[in-house]
C-alpha cells in the first residue's frame, strides 16, 4: 500500500527523525508524521477531510450574512435618529 510506504519515509525524513522532539509519545509522533503527509500531499486530503467544495452555498451563505449585517446597521442607525443619540 502506497500510505505505508509514505509513512515509512516520513518516518525516515531527516526533517522530523533530527529534530528533537522532548516529552514526545510514541503515539504523538505518529500524529505529527500522519499530519505531515496530509499538509504535503493534497492528493490525500480527500482521506482525511470529509468535506467538499461547494461554491454556491459559500457565496449565498455570504450574501445572507452582507444583507443580516447591513440590516442590523440600518435598525443601529434608527434606533440612535430615534433616541438622539450621537
Amino acid at each position: 500500500m502506497e500510505v505505508r510506504r509514505r509513512y515509512a519515509s516520513a518516518l525516515g525524513a531527516a526533517r522530523i527523525a533530527d529534530c528533537p522532539r522532548p516529552g514526545l509519545t510514541r503515539l504523538m509522533e505518529r500524529e505529527v508524521v500522519l499530519s505531515y503527509m496530509v499538509e504535503v500531499r493534497p492528493d490525500y486530503f480527500h482521506r482525511f477531510v470529509n468535506d467538499r467544495s461547494r461554491f454556491a452555498a459559500g457565496v449565498l451563505t455570504l450574501g445572507l450574512h452582507v444583507v443580516r449585517s447591513a440590516c442590523k446597521a440600518v435598525k443601529g442607525r434608527c434606533l440612535l435618529w430615534i433616541y438622539h443619540v450621537g
